[in-house]
């Protein structure tokens, strides 16, 4: 089980990016963490970033991290400073080779820094994001004035989608709920036949008493399922509620978090290149334009030695 000790916050120097710090410093303080403020030096940088001057070099990095530590309402010496001193073209990569070398449980991102969500999800640089061996990543997103966002997590939203490695957001979200005094909502989610993809909706169309009575079967397994997790989390000490939706996966998961309302919402991704958790690598980023609290992605899928 993870135990959120070490959480790395990579800052590219704007203050979109230091948006995600207030509701950092909340976590590491209910989980009795450490923090390692990141930044790397970026090869070709542009001269300013949202607005704000680029750092170019190491002593100008060095300065800028050490104002940030001085401003944090957080014990110094839990803090500590990294600058990456060669300038690299890849800066996913490099964040997550330091995560791996720092030992990070968490890696804390704001979804509009120049590391943010919508550059990790697209292209090759998802990839890194899903890697076999990233820890978890934890997004915020700052207010539409570019603010920290009020942050207070009372209750996380946990979506399963029936497999097996598809259970690791849930391995990673019960020790972070448990640490923060967090519920935990699990969902999942069974298709109609109208929102079925379009090989199963052909066998709808030719079969539709068959595929209705399938349907109503995965949703008696997943209320099996579910069952079985509830006796498990709540004999451990963490308050569990549970749902089962039907139709469109994304809508419904939006909707839940809206009614719930949760404060954070856990997806597990699967594979090298996509979030085939909800079936799509977009999907994250359609999340976060209707809701507006945290995302924590965890990697999920199987992987062999080596």
């Amino acid at each position: 089980m993870i135990m959120y000790r070490h959480f790395l916050v990579p800052l590219d120097g704007s203050r979109l990016a230091e948006a995600v710090l207030p509701g950092t410093l909340e976590l590491a303080r209910r989980c009795e963490a450490r923090l390692t403020l990141l930044h790397i030096l970026e090869q070709a940088a542009p001269a300013s970033i949202h607005g704000d001057r680029h750092l170019r070099d190491l002593p100008e990095a060095a300065a800028y991290l050490s104002e940030v530590a001085g401003r944090l309402e957080f014990p110094r010496e839990r803090v500590t400073l990294e600058v990456h001193p060669n300038k690299e073209s890849d800066i996913a990569r490099s964040i997550f080779e330091h995560a791996g070398e720092l030992g990070a449980d968490l890696v804390v991102l704001s979804t509009h820094g120049r590391s943010g969500l919508r550059e990790w999800i697209s292209g090759g640089v998802a990839q890194h994001l899903l890697r076999r061996k990233a820890p978890p990543v934890f997004m915020l997103q700052p207010t539409p004035a570019g603010a920290a966002p009020a942050f207070n997590p009372r209750r996380m939203l946990v979506y399963l989608d029936g497999t097996k490695s598809g259970e690791a957001g849930l391995s990673a979200a019960e020790p972070l709920a448990r640490a923060c005094g967090m519920q935990i909502h699990l969902v999942m989610c069974i298709p109609t036949l109208s929102t079925l993809d379009s090989y199963h909706a052909a066998i709808g169309t030719m079969l539709p008493g068959t595929v209705n009575a399938l349907l109503d079967l995965a949703e008696q397994g997943a209320a099996d399922q579910l069952r079985a997790h509830v006796d498990r989390l709540q004999t451990g000490g963490v308050t569990t509620t549970v749902q089962i939706m039907r139709g469109d996966p994304l809508h419904q998961l939006v909707e839940s978090a809206r009614l719930l309302p949760a404060d954070i919402i856990c997806l597990t991704t699967q594979g090298e290149s996509g979030l085939a958790a909800l079936g799509t690598e977009a999907i994250a980023p359609k999340i976060l334009t209707r809701f507006s609290g945290g995302l924590l992605l965890v990697h999920g899928a199987e992987t062999s030695p080596g």
